[in-house]
């Protein structure tokens, strides 16, 4: 079967240090809600693969548990190793979050809160409803602002930011470059909202064109940056080859901040790649482990340089934050 779009992930989850000793060192056991079949599963996985000295690990049970939550992951088929990230961590959170209200039971917040009080406001309901240590390190903030072009009243929402979908330039084609900074300022450039993407103002009472940008608000403590190769429309589905610079050290994610201040400065640890085309393809993954980087091919790993990580195979990117360790 092909299941390497797992094995790719699970290698950059078990290669997050923190993620890595909470669960190697059973922290998570006292957190668990109901059965926690997946945690324990995942605990498992990533146990053995860091105390196995010799063999492979078979996550027999993990994928098990993964398929009877969500279909699309039963068999063996070949499934898109991003799509599977968001729902393991989401399911991990599930399975340990302490919080006990629903995000049903609360009133949405009103939408002409200042900024500063909407941003303090959304982070204290968020904690009321989600409450893990997934979330506290894979979930950070954004803050989008719609800003009416007619009367300029600004309407602020902050969200929980779980990770980051980054365009690539347009036009982007076989052999171009780019950098990430490129898709970051990207992510964050500002976009018009007319004609059909008009919007109510809660001002004018009336749709209006507005002016829409996305910030982060709060950097989480793991940066996860998802690299958006695959392209789909009605008619055909493609994917884009762009060689993507990446930094090692020191990416900076204070340009991309809703507030100025020091640098938020970031360190990569593991990449998942995807090569090959959209219909078949296959996953593979980069993780460093103290100073060291490996390459995870299914069963096979071998020591690999730096100059190797960065490539147009690389899909998905997870960063540390240096004051997070």
């Amino acid at each position: 079967g092909n299941t390497c779009f797992m094995n790719s992930i699970l290698q950059c989850l078990a290669a997050t240090p923190a993620l890595a000793q909470y669960f190697i060192h059973n922290h998570y056991g006292s957190h668990t809600r109901g059965s926690a079949r997946l945690a324990h599963a995942f605990a498992g996985v990533v146990r053995d693969l860091w105390t196995k000295t010799l063999g492979t690990v078979v996550p027999l049970a993990l994928k098990a548990e993964i398929g009877s939550r969500a279909s699309q992951f039963v068999g063996y088929s070949q499934q898109d190793a991003q799509e599977l990230l968001r729902f393991l961590l989401d399911g991990l959170h599930e399975d340990l979050n302490r919080a006990t209200l629903k995000p049903s039971s609360l009133s949405p917040l009103p939408d002409d809160l200042p900024p500063e009080e909407a941003s303090r406001q959304a982070q204290e309901r968020y904690q009321l409803y989600a409450n893990s240590f997934i979330s506290q390190l894979f979930a950070g903030f954004s803050r989008s602002t719609l800003t009416c072009l007619v009367c300029k009243h600004e309407s602020v929402t902050v969200e929980p930011l779980w990770d980051m979908s980054l365009p690539l330039p347009k036009g982007a084609g076989l052999d171009t470059r780019c950098s990430l900074a490129d898709c970051l300022a990207s992510f964050v450039a500002g976009e018009r909202l007319d004609g059909d993407e008009q919007v109510t103002c809660s001002r004018c009472r009336q749709r209006r064109a507005h002016y829409k940008q996305l910030l982060v608000e709060v950097p989480p403590r793991v940066l996860v940056l998802h690299l958006k190769r695959f392209t789909y429309t009605s008619r055909y589905r493609s994917k884009i080859n762009t060689d993507v610079a990446f930094p090692f050290e020191a990416l900076d994610l204070a340009p991309y901040c809703s507030r100025p201040g020091p640098p938020v400065l970031y360190d990569l640890f593991a990449v998942s790649n995807h090569m090959g085309s959209l219909g078949g393809g296959h996953y593979t993954a980069y993780c460093c482990y103290q100073g060291r980087w490996l390459t995870f091919n299914d069963s096979a790993v071998s020591d690999c340089s730096p100059s190797t990580v960065r490539g147009p195979q690389a899909y998905v990117l997870f960063y540390a934050r240096r004051d997070s360790t």
